[in-house]
């Protein structure tokens, strides 16, 4: 699965176009986990916490969600392993990853590294410059010049446009999700081995249960 980006200062945008795309995603059958220490029922996911170690316990026991950390720089950080591994291994369970954050450097090299696109919002100067090496596009040193709600939308390898945040913006779901087919899916990986952070995130328990085609059900706590 592609891992997803979605980078900006305060007021910038972003928060606004991730719950876009999870409303979008939610609208399409996908199932959609959201880390959020506001909670915000604007999300419309199937399910939300603010708290991570019962994010991880439903993010490792679901297959083929949309899952989204806002304020990654706090959630995933840079040394804590545990969410990192969201980025590393996600993927076997057929999870694309959002990570939302203020600054690109909040996020360790290693998470930023195992995502292949990328919405930016207004950032500094020096955010610009750490994402134009990784992403190799030296357009992205401007994204200081960006008006709220503008924002690259960048691919690994690949194209590159400037955009405007739009309700109903069918592209951006594509374009974020285009590996996604929705639906219960188990890879290969899933099926060969148990994940190795449902042992290590502790109990199970006010979890959701696995994914139902593509839905998820939130365990009564």
């Amino acid at each position: 699965m592609a891992h997803v980006l979605i980078l900006g200062m305060t007021l910038s945008g972003k928060t606004y176009k991730a719950k876009e795309l999870s409303r979008a995603y939610k609208k399409a059958n996908v199932g959609v986990l959201v880390l959020d220490p506001l909670q915000d029922p604007e999300w419309g996911a199937d399910f939300i916490t603010d708290d991570p170690e019962k994010f991880l316990v439903t993010f490792w026991q679901s297959r083929s969600c949309m899952a989204f950390m806002d304020e990654s720089g706090e959630s995933v950080g840079r040394y804590d392993l545990a969410m990192q591994k969201t980025a590393t291994r996600g993927r076997h369970w057929g999870h694309t990853c959002h990570y939302i954050a203020q600054r690109a450097s909040q996020l360790a090299p290693l998470v930023r590294d195992q995502c292949t696109r990328l919405f930016l919002f207004c950032s500094s100067t020096k955010d610009g410059e750490i994402l134009s090496r990784e992403w190799n596009r030296p357009e992205l040193e401007t994204c200081s010049q960006l008006k709220q709600g503008e924002y690259f939308y960048a691919v690994k390898m690949g194209e590159i446009s400037t955009n405007r945040s739009d309700h109903g913006n069918s592209n951006d779901l594509r374009r974020a999700g285009s590996d996604n087919r929705g639906g219960a899916r188990t890879s290969k990986h899933a099926r060969e081995e148990r994940p190795s952070s449902e042992r290590e995130s502790g109990s199970t328990e006010n979890a959701a249960e696995p994914v139902r085609n593509g839905v998820v059900k939130a365990v009564d706590s």
